[in-house]
């Protein structure tokens, strides 16, 4: 290995991974999954892959093509609201995350909010905390 490529690990290794990193991409995550439009779909289905891994985005990945025709259809569009994120528990490889946000939307039927609170998995992939679980919360 050069000197460079071992540069490039120990630099790596000097900046772990924290539970509050994943924290805050779990408010990006809930950001990005309420907020989109219609007209620009594929950017936002592509934003959403980026943040996931394993189960969910093997989940999202088998649903995108009749999520995409629903959404489309329905000429939706959609701002998120009043997102709070909690840790609940982590280490530099692995976090669980109670996110809460509200989804405003609007179609060619009308206006509609709902409020979403979900508990998420997130892994850290090679440096980036990525959503791989989500799981409804009561």
């Amino acid at each position: 290995m050069s000197a460079q490529a071992w540069i490039g690990v120990i630099a790596t290794s000097a900046h772990a991974s924290t539970p509050e990193e994943a924290r805050v991409a779990g408010c990006d995550f809930a950001t990005a999954i309420a907020t989109y439009d219609y007209r620009d779909i594929d950017t936002h289905l592509a934003g959403i892959l980026d943040r996931t891994t394993g189960e969910f985005r093997q989940m999202f990945q088998d649903n995108q093509s009749a999520l995409r025709a629903a959404l489309v259809a329905a000429q939706a569009h959609s701002e998120a609201g009043n997102v709070q994120c909690t840790l609940i528990s982590g280490d530099s490889e692995h976090a669980r995350v109670a996110l809460e946000f509200d989804t405003i939307a609007n179609t060619k039927s009308g206006p509609r909010s709902d409020h979403v609170s979900t508990v998420d998995e997130l892994d850290n992939v090679n440096g980036r905390w990525l959503i791989s679980r989500a799981d409804p919360s009561s």
